[in-house]
């Protein structure tokens, strides 16, 4: 027989209540307390359930904004415009270093290392493919 059960003040809830003869009203309360306790630890797996699905979200959500980042220092890493200030930076340390030292000819040995620099940027896609497809198997 479904009937309400009302025995603890903040839960109500309808469960089949056996009705056989006999039955104490203790064994009624334990049998309430029971479903409710079984009603309860279904919804405590449901709630953990939510809660882990939505900690799976924001692991997702900060993954994808990781990822996003990393493809944006991909596309300034292979960029014209760093190789050209890396090279820039470069000849200004070694004007500034060798003035230092005392060098003659400041300005067009300063070009030796920038120009070296300069072309191994250039080279190192042509290398790194090369490498890539030399020394890593795709499974």
């Amino acid at each position: 027989m479904l009937r309400k059960c009302s025995i603890f003040s903040e839960y109500y809830f309808f469960i089949t209540i056996p009705t056989k003869v006999g039955i104490s009203f203790a064994e009624k309360m334990i049998f309430c307390y029971t479903e409710l306790m079984e009603r309860i630890k279904s919804q405590e797996r449901i709630l953990d359930c939510e809660t882990k699905i939505h900690f799976l979200e924001q692991e997702c959500a900060i993954l994808k904004e990781r990822n996003a980042r990393l493809e944006r220092e991909k596309v300034w890493e292979g960029s014209r415009a760093r190789i050209v200030l890396v090279t820039i930076f470069t000849y200004i340390v070694f004007i500034v270093t060798l003035h230092i030292l005392g060098a003659t000819q400041i300005f067009v040995s300063a070009l030796i290392p920038a120009i070296g620099l300069f072309l191994s940027l250039q080279s190192f896609p042509i290398i790194k493919k090369w490498w890539i497809h030399r020394f890593i198997k795709e499974k």
